[in-house]
């Protein structure tokens, strides 16, 4: 059983690897155990080829702070993030960690108790006909999204290629989640275009959270 895990493991880094080699700075985006174990995948490639000796582009490790976590998460990625600036500088690899945040405007406290806003439930959070998730949208993925775009231009006046994404989604983590990263085409050994028409590619897509006691190789490293 762990023998598999390990090859599972080898081949997301050989195509982290691939990408690297081709010129795309690859960015970590870390929110829970699955895009930790992703990113860790992705520093693990990053570090070979500089084993190696080879030219490579800066990369990115980048995660969101709503500004309401619970506290314990809160220094829990703080602590990550500090022991990852700590292991980049020991191994010389041109790593940088960014925490991107919501503006003041969208910020929970001034949305709800400065604007009056009501509080974004499953009931109420409909925009545009579709319902969404204020920590997941306004909180996330929009600051996300600013911090990406600032990434990107970094990168294109260094002139390297555009960025790729490394995301811990998997399709055995739910059947909804599954069916959307189906129909996106995610891909655990290609960089794909995602709905926001950026490059994202999905190393551990096919693994599952049930093999014997676990296959998901976050639980080994």
């Amino acid at each position: 059983m762990f023998d598999e895990i390990i090859l599972k493991m080898e081949a997301a880094i050989a195509a982290l690897i691939g990408l690297i080699r081709v010129g795309h700075p690859l960015c970590g985006t870390v929110s829970g155990k699955d895009s930790t174990c992703a990113t860790i995948l992705m520093l693990e490639a990053v570090r070979r080829i500089a084993i190696k000796g080879e030219a490579q582009p800066s990369h990115f490790i980048s995660t969101a702070d709503t500004t309401i976590e619970n506290s314990s998460l809160a220094r829990h990625i703080e602590t990550m993030l500090e022991e990852v600036d700590h292991f980049v500088v020991r191994q010389a690899l041109s790593v940088t960690t960014h925490v991107a945040t919501p503006s003041l405007a969208a910020q929970f406290v001034v949305s709800t108790i400065g604007r009056g806003t009501l509080i974004r439930t499953p009931q109420n959070g409909v925009r545009n006909g579709k319902r969404i998730r204020a920590c997941a949208s306004d909180w996330k993925l929009v600051p996300q999204g600013r911090l990406r775009a600032a990434l990107e231009r970094d990168a294109a006046t260094r002139g390297d290629r555009e960025i790729v994404t490394v995301l811990g989604t998997r399709v055995a983590e739910s059947v909804v989640r599954g069916a959307a990263m189906i129909e996106r085409g995610e891909s655990a050994s290609a960089a794909v275009r995602d709905t926001r028409g950026a490059l994202a590619v999905s190393p551990l897509r096919d693994l599952r959270t049930s093999f014997g006691r676990s296959e998901c190789p976050c639980k080994f490293v």
